[in-house]
Order: structure tokens, then sequence, then C-alpha cells
């Protein structure tokens, strides 16, 4: 029995460069495996808000906002995306997504800066 390589990507970002090098992953692996991907910004409701105004964006229309700088961070040419922004609980959402979407992987970036530096990837990646 042989294993098949991935047809659908999801990756999930909180559109911050943390998650660079998950993007370069999931081009990579998505040519290289011939597979369609999407791409995910969870809004959590609770911090929605102050996290996209760190990103420059302003608070009162967070998921254009969000949106634009999805497809701003995806501009390349060898894998195209289908963008997607949802609200909710982040862990919940990806995951909900993931099964809408048909995706087979999940490729993610590590934990948001936290005070202390936790060792740990992030509750969202935890769960995941």
């Amino acid at each position: 029995m042989t294993a098949q390589a991935p047809k659908r990507l999801l990756f999930a970002t909180d559109l911050s460069s943390r998650c660079d090098r998950a993007l370069d992953r999931a081009v990579l692996l998505g040519q290289q495996w011939q597979a369609s991907a999407v791409a995910l910004s969870v809004l959590d409701p609770a911090t929605a808000g102050r996290d996209l105004k760190a990103l420059g964006g302003p608070e009162r229309v967070p998921q254009s906002v969000a949106e634009k700088r999805l497809r701003a961070d995806l501009a390349v040419e060898c894998l195209p995306f289908t963008v997607r922004v949802e609200r909710g609980p982040v862990a919940e959402t990806v995951l909900a997504v993931a099964q809408s979407e048909g995706a087979d992987l999940i490729v993610t970036g590590v934990a948001r800066n936290e005070a202390l530096s936790r060792m740990l990837l992030g509750s969202s990646v935890d769960t995941l």
C-alpha cells in the first residue's frame, strides 16, 4: 500500500510574520504534490480589532482589512490560493474550514508572541 500525497492544503495564518515560513512550506508542498490550496485567517471576535490595528488596519472593518492583507501576502504565482477570512474561535474555526474545504493537511505557523515566550506552540496550534 502506498501513501497518497495530499491534494488539498489549508494554510492557516494570523497574518503575522511568524507565518512566513509556514506560507513558504505550504507553497513548496503544494507545488511538489500538485495540490490546491486554501489560505485562511480567522478573526477571533475577542481580539480582532486589536490584532488588525497592530497590523496597521482600522478596527472598524476587520474582515476586509484581513482579506486585503492575506491576498497581498499570497502574491505568489506558483500556487494559487482560495482566500477565506472567517470569524470565531480560532482552533474550532480552522478545523471547521478544513473539513468544509476537504483539506488533507493543515499548515500553520508558530504561536503568537506572549509575555515570557511560552515554550509550547500555543493554544490554537495545540488544539489543532
